[in-house]
């Protein structure tokens, strides 16, 4: 038998044999096993470096988005605090900001406000002395003697003998005529009654009126009663009704309708006040109109508190011959009032007050003053605010307060509108609405 190399006699696939002849392979199995596990590690290692070159990339981009995302964030936070500080200090309306802003961040400062565990809380807060509801005041729901349903009342003043207290009401022309201890008493023997509603001449009792506020003339000795707002060709105005009450009968009747010629820049947002203020060194009586909004206005600028404002004027003839009022100044009310609204005021022994319905609080300063030399007007210090009695949870409770009236130098009582219906107000509300209150001013 022929000698065979060992080699021949193995596998020859393993050698890569050809038809030619045995052709050894570049490499023994051994050795090309290992060599291909070495180029799978190869592989791995170039696979690991590139994610890891990948997810270096991949995070400092994210680094560089994050950090443009911080500078845009931070230079938008820039731009609206410039916005505010700006409309703060020169009081730029506010439709100048940007639209996209929510209506709580529109107002560059906020408005007057509760804080129930201030250690100077008692110094702050009127004191409740009595209050009673307007609907017992006229008598109870009879309807066939009292034709209103419901009782809006918007202004307060008391008669001449200061017995009575008499009480308008927004949606109706007639009077409310109530004793000014809130009580109602029913006279058997005579069949009177000590409170009752005045019938207004010409007009039903459910013709809306539009009446804000009444006011007593010592001078004539009738009483002034004003339509916030009424729509004419030439703009919106109020007007002003001069009125006499019998004080036996009670009587109304219509001495002047007298025209208004402040202009105001929305229906619903003209005088909701007036007092009429006796200047001692003119020698001469002006009527005070009380702006409902701020700046006199409507709208978001409207709610911007700290920007109240009294409109004095002077009853002159207009043109045709009829009864006007006729603007003489326009007096700011300190910014120390920043009240969302202002709903009333009344002037009286040597103090005008104001009182706000959002704000459920109250302004007491000194009067009025006005320079010989120029005409200017203004008011006398900063004054200081006290807040209606708040419940439980420091929440507001005296919701719709509309008139006010002095009625000593500590006493003042304030009447209540009717709620706003469909969920336009909390239920916190209901229980102080369409009634009468006596509080007390805090000893200064």
């Amino acid at each position: 038998m022929p000698f065979t190399p060992c080699a021949a006699r193995l596998n020859d696939s393993a050698w890569g044999v050809t038809g030619s002849g045995p052709t050894l392979n570049p490499s023994p199995p051994s050795l090309r096993f290992a060599a291909e596990e070495g180029d799978l590690k190869k592989s791995l290692l170039e696979d690991t470096f590139e994610q890891n070159d990948e997810s270096q990339a991949e995070s400092g981009a994210w680094s560089t988005n994050r950090k443009w995302v911080l500078v845009f964030l931070a230079t938008h936070v820039l731009l609206l605090s410039l916005v505010f500080i700006q409309a703060y200090h020169q009081q730029i309306p506010v439709g100048t900001v940007p639209a996209w802003l929510p209506s709580s961040l529109k107002h560059p400062t906020p408005n007057h406000d509760k804080d129930c565990s201030s250690e100077s809380f008692t110094k702050e807060t009127l004191k409740l002395v009595t209050e009673e509801v307007v609907v017992k005041l006229a008598g109870g729901r009879d309807f066939d003697d009292d034709p209103l349903s419901k009782f809006e009342a918007s202004g307060i003043e008391a008669s001449p003998d200061g017995l009575d207290y008499y009480v308008v009401f927004d949606n109706s022309y007639y009077i409310g005529k109530f004793h000014s201890e809130l009580s109602y008493v029913h006279h058997r023997g005579t069949n009177s009654t000590t409170n009752s509603i005045l019938p207004w001449p010409g007009k039903s009792a459910t013709d809306d009126s539009g009446f804000e506020s009444i006011s007593y003339n010592k001078t004539s000795g009738t009483f002034l009663v004003v339509q916030e707002a009424l729509t004419f060709d030439e703009g919106i105005f109020s007007r002003i009704f001069d009125i006499s009450i019998d004080p036996i009968s009670g009587e109304i009747t219509i001495v002047d309708t007298c025209e208004v010629d402040f202009e105001f820049t929305h229906e619903n947002k003209g005088f909701e006040g007036s007092a009429i203020f006796h200047h001692p060194t003119l020698g001469r009586s002006f009527l005070l109109g009380l702006c409902e909004g701020n700046f006199c206005e409507g709208g978001e600028r409207g709610k911007m508190g700290g920007n109240g404002k009294v409109v004095v004027m002077d009853r002159t003839t207009s043109e045709s011959g009829g009864c006007l009022f006729k603007t003489v100044s326009t007096v700011d009310i300190p910014s120390v009032a920043m009240f969302e609204d202002y709903s009333d005021m009344t002037v009286q022994d040597g103090k005008i007050i104001i009182v706000s319905q959002a704000s459920s609080a109250m302004w007491v300063g000194e009067h009025l003053h006005a320079s010989a030399e120029d005409g200017h007007w203004a008011i006398n210090g900063e004054g200081a605010v006290y807040d209606f009695p708040r419940n439980d949870n420091c929440e507001v409770k005296y919701c719709n307060i509309e008139g006010v009236f002095l009625e000593q130098f500590d006493k003042v009582t304030v009447v209540s509108d009717q709620m706003k219906s469909k969920g336009k107000q909390s239920f916190k509300c209901w229980e102080k609405d369409q009634s009468l209150h006596s509080f007390l001013l805090p000893p200064s």
